[in-house]
């Protein structure tokens, strides 16, 4: 067998070793991920989220603050608030609405909210997941989502009177 014969078929072995390891890295990560979901679902209590956030006693005036948000910086707020006080790590964006109407009279659209929190994906700033309770996803701040939140209520509360609360 010549040199260059040797070195093709090395090269075709390597390939299908590379290929192998690619189909292996694919199938841990599709069952991390799901691993990941069935883990913050199964935190998230079989009680609605929703309904222990509105019915709970959480000093509103406390989070006056939000009134005057929009946008990404407010539904990382809420993700925030429902992680510090109630111990859950990720809403839907039908969740954060509700919360946001229910408890605080914010208007905030689903759709509108799903799209800022999807956007937020590439800057690093939510994790999304699928939810294990039927179709859509979940959405949990990150660290550099804090930072970005922390960062943003420190340039409004320099504009404003209300303190806002960050963990």
């Amino acid at each position: 067998m010549e040199m260059s014969e040797v070195a093709e078929e090395l090269v075709g072995k390597i390939m299908d070793m590379l290929k192998d390891h690619e189909r292996r890295i694919a199938e841990l990560e599709r069952i991390l991920s799901g691993s990941k979901a069935a883990k913050i679902e199964s935190a998230r209590e079989v009680e609605d989220i929703v309904q222990r956030v509105l019915s709970s006693s959480l000093e509103t005036d406390r989070y006056s603050f939000l009134h005057k948000l929009s946008g990404l910086p407010l539904f990382l707020s809420i993700l925030d608030l429902v992680s510090n006080e109630f111990d859950v790590n990720a809403l839907s964006p039908s969740e954060i609405s509700s919360i946001l109407s229910g408890k605080f009279g914010i208007r905030a659209e689903r759709s509108n909210i799903s799209h800022a929190l999807s956007s937020a994906i590439t800057g690093g700033y939510v994790d999304r997941i699928k939810s294990a309770r039927g179709s859509g996803y979940v959405y949990r701040i990150t660290k550099k989502g804090l930072e970005y939140l922390r960062s943003a209520l420190s340039r409004d509360a320099n504009t404003s009177e209300s303190k806002p609360y960050t963990s």
